[in-house]
């Protein structure tokens, strides 16, 4: 996968579109470029392991379901957050050619990727990108769907295949530091697809996260949309 490629498509397809070499860089960039604003967050592990929720507040309004102000329901402040001028949200593949796919659940993050904004961003790392619009997809539902599912503890027929062998795993390496939520995380974030060794069950389980699916084939109509590129293993 040529990353310079991808950005060549994605431009193409009617995107903006920023390489950022480091999160680093990313992060700087983010904070330099949106100011004054109202600021949705979709959910995303790679947002919040870019730290974004803190520093965009110091001169935006920033709304995050995941992390709701006190005595705020997280539903509410999704709703605020599809209403905010600028919003921001990853992706749970990308194929080589800048077919963009996420799964939701309630699809706040859906829907605020290509109606009512503003402007758009798109944050991913390397990881996610590569291969085929059908590769892309499968890597949305067999990686992405079984690696959120176990980072959020559901019950699902795709975590609970594995969730004992790789917390099993997971202590061995941990040694007398127990059980840390971020760097379970972390440890399931770098599994590889044999290493995960799951699969979506296209279950019907009450805790599953994915209800609904979205591609992007190209930038929506009416939105201004941005893709920052990160060349690092970033999020599920």
């Amino acid at each position: 996968m040529n990353i310079k490629e991808t950005k060549e498509s994605l431009v193409k397809k009617g995107y903006t579109v920023k390489l950022c070499s480091s999160k680093e860089l990313a992060f700087d960039y983010l904070n330099q470029t949106i100011t004054g604003k109202t600021v949705g967050f979709g959910g995303s592990q790679t947002l919040t392991e870019l730290n974004l929720r803190h520093s965009l507040k110091k001169n935006n309004t920033v709304y995050v379901p995941d992390f709701p102000e006190p005595d705020v329901k997280p539903l509410d402040t999704a709703k605020l957050a599809g209403g905010a001028e600028v919003f921001l949200l990853s992706a749970n593949a990308m194929s080589a050619q800048g077919d963009i796919i996420n799964l939701d659940l309630i699809g706040n993050r859906l829907s605020g990727s290509m109606w009512g904004p503003q402007k758009v961003y798109f944050i991913l790392g390397i990881n996610k990108v590569g291969g085929t619009l059908e590769e892309a997809i499968f890597r949305a539902r067999h990686i992405a769907g079984p690696k959120n599912a176990l980072r959020l503890h559901r019950k699902t027929p795709c975590a609970l295949a594995v969730q004992d062998k790789l917390e099993k795993i997971f202590l061995e390496q941990q040694g007398d530091k127990g059980f840390n939520q971020l760097d379970w995380q972390t440890f399931i974030q770098h599994l590889s697809k044999d290493e995960l060794g799951t699969h979506c069950y296209d279950c019907t389980s009450p805790d599953r996260i994915c209800s609904s699916m979205l591609i992007h084939l190209r930038k929506p109509r009416g939105v201004e949309a941005e893709v920052v590129l990160i060349e690092e293993i970033m999020g599920f």
